[in-house]
């Protein structure tokens, strides 16, 4: 069904997620893919996100005010595991507190949504907003101690801000007078020394310096001491700047490893409350999810289906939600009734003609009706099912070493032990890997069973038009089949949904869409008719009894014939001249024509020439 993942290249493109996914958190994606996954088969649950989608349809500003700030919102489900972890880094519980601050605004835009609504209709977004608070002494910590953009590393320094912490306080006030005594001292040695060039620098290696140019090395007083000479200069310390350097670079230090151990406490201190973090980012992700909800089925016309427990599946105009899409407003929709009087529908008709789309839209539609999204269709009314089986494709298992037919066998396995008269069954062609009778003797044996024993809401597209016949046998079996307009040899596939089994399955017509030469479509369309004019009992006779009977009716393996054995061709009519035609060519089999000159292989040929004739 690609719910998550499409079958071709296993991306979201192309997928029911793509379609529903307008979530602006990663968390509300995650949680969407798991619903998607995972539908729900409690009623109440189900109608429950139905009200809480159906208000924010009916209040669009609100939508957009809370999407707005959902969108800001960091990932509180990742931070809380790497707080318990002990990793955390300053910007990312900065990151918390940003998005913590927005809670009260979200409260409120809920609670002007929810002001006119009854209880009944408002459960779901209730419980929400009750769960959208945290505990003050948190807020209060991370407001009041870190900076307004906290670093990345831990290490940095300049994790919290001023006012905090009073020994951190008295520490950054020694070293910020220490940097502004450096910019002093360098103003006055340079009036005491008359050096105007005269800068105090730092480095990791060296520490605090004073650099002199070579062009005012013999301006240099006594007491500076030479450090380093460089390609451009000198280098020196005095006893002043060392003293300085010593009590700057340790309130760095010190500053550097006090904050490091509040900021340890700070982790410590946030732990016991990771459960209510995640608590509160997973009532965010399922307004996300609402929210998306609403703006699509806004977007493309959705409706709210109606939800029942009995075993129904009534869709007026359904649409494939992925595939409707992609064309525009020119998807032909069709409808689809499952009851206690009809809940097995048989589909056929020609391949191209929309069969395996109209079973997967069946089974998305009742995907998205469970999970709480309102559905592509201008009716519908879902009976809840317990358990969706898709049986459909074709694809070998190399690994394991088995075929596409054992697969297909292993997959219909599955179903008949594991369906319940509550699940819905979307059966493609089942049987087509093996021979034609083994096929539709195993696909009419299925379909007895689903019927008898199982007793489900299914769909069963073949293409065995024998099976057809059941529905005189059975009350819940009925026939549909897709729409076909012939014109002479060609065809025009309508994509409509009709009543009643399909005449044939137009594989001929397919085959000239799909670019077959127009030469191989008219020896194939030959072949059909002659092997139905000629068509013999397999259990009356053995194959090659057939092969001889269908040459004494006039059929002419003109092309590829296998089966004529020489006791057949004996039977075709031979021409006039058979036995002098025989009697050269037994002539050329015994002649050496190596033996001869060139003159007498001209002659022998002369002599063939005058026989022929």
């Amino acid at each position: 069904l690609e719910l998550v993942q499409n079958s071709k290249d296993g991306t979201v493109a192309g997928s029911l997620l793509s379609v529903l996914n307008r979530t602006r958190s990663i968390g509300g994606m995650r949680l969407l893919r798991d619903w998607i996954l995972k539908p729900v088969i409690n009623k109440n649950q189900i109608v429950a996100r139905q009200d809480a989608v159906e208000l924010m349809l009916k209040n669009k500003l609100s939508t957009e005010k809370l999407a707005s700030v959902i969108k800001y919102i960091t990932d509180f489900e990742r931070i809380a595991a790497r707080i318990e972890l002990g990793i955390v880094s300053p910007r990312e519980l900065g990151a918390l507190r940003d998005s913590l601050k927005q809670l009260p605004a979200l409260r409120n835009i809920l609670e002007n949504l929810l002001s006119d609504v009854s209880p009944e209709k408002s459960v779901l977004l209730k419980r929400l907003m009750a769960g959208l608070q945290v505990s003050s002494e948190v807020l209060t910590d991370l407001l009041s101690s870190l900076q307004e953009n906290p670093p990345t590393l831990n290490r940095e320094g300049s994790i919290f801000i001023d006012g905090w912490n009073e020994e951190l306080d008295h520490i950054r006030t020694i070293r910020r007078k220490g940097h502004s005594w450096l910019s002093e001292l360098e103003a006055s040695e340079r009036s005491k020394t008359g050096i105007s060039s005269l800068k105090i620098k730092y480095n990791g290696v060296q520490g605090y310096f004073i650099e002199v140019t070579k062009t005012h090395i013999d301006k240099v007083p006594d007491y500076y001491v030479k450090k380093q000479s460089t390609v451009s200069g000198e280098r020196y310390i005095t006893p002043e700047l060392k003293k300085m350097e010593d009590e700057v670079l340790s309130a760095e230090s010190r500053e550097n490893e006090l904050e490091l151990h509040l900021f340890n406490e700070l982790k410590e201190k946030l732990k016991p409350y990771c459960l209510q973090f995640r608590s509160i980012y997973s009532r965010l992700c399922v307004l996300d999810v609402l929210i998306s909800f609403a703006e699509v089925a806004d977007l493309e016309g959705y409706v709210r289906p109606k939800i029942v427990e009995e075993k129904v599946l009534d869709i007026v105009a359904g649409r494939h939600p992925v595939v409707a899409q992609l064309l525009k407003g020119t998807f032909i929709s069709n409808s689809l009734k499952l009851d206690g009087k009809s809940q097995c529908v048989m589909l056929t008709g020609p391949n191209m003609g929309g069969k395996s789309t109209y079973l997967r839209q069946a089974g998305l539609i009742v995907v998205m009706a469970q999970i709480g999204s309102f559905v592509p269709a201008e009716e519908a009314t879902v009976g809840i099912v317990d358990k969706l089986f898709d049986r459909m494709g074709s694809s070998d298992d190399l690994l394991e070493g088995e075929s596409t037919f054992m697969v297909e066998m292993r997959e219909a396995s599955h179903i008949v032990t594991n369906a319940t008269e509550r699940s819905l069954l979307l059966i493609d062609e089942i049987g087509r890997g093996t021979a034609t009778s083994d096929g539709r003797a195993i696909a009419r044996a299925i379909l007895e069973w689903v019927i008898e024993k199982i007793n489900c809401r299914t769909l069963f597209a073949t293409h065995f038009h024998e099976l057809t016949e059941l529905d005189c046998y059975s009350d819940v079996l009925s026939n549909l089949s897709v729409g076909v307009v012939e014109d002479g040899d060609d065809v025009l596939f309508t994509h409509e949904i009709k009543n009643g089994p399909a005449n044939r399955s137009y594989g001929l017509e397919v085959a000239k869409l799909a670019g077959l030469p127009q030469a191989l479509v008219n020896r194939a369309r030959e072949l059909l008719n002659e092997d139905k004019a000629t068509s013999f009992d397999k259990n009356k006779y053995t194959h090659k009894q057939i092969a001889e009977k269908k040459v004494e009716a006039g059929y002419q393996y003109e092309m590829f014939s296998p089966l004529v054995t020489e006791k057949i061709v004996e039977k075709v009519v031979e021409p006039a001249d058979y036995n002098k035609l025989k009697d050269i060519v037994e002539s050329i089999k015994k002649t050496n024509l190596n033996s001869m000159t060139p003159l007498d292989a001209l002659n022998y040929l002369n002599d063939i020439q005058k026989q022929a004739c």
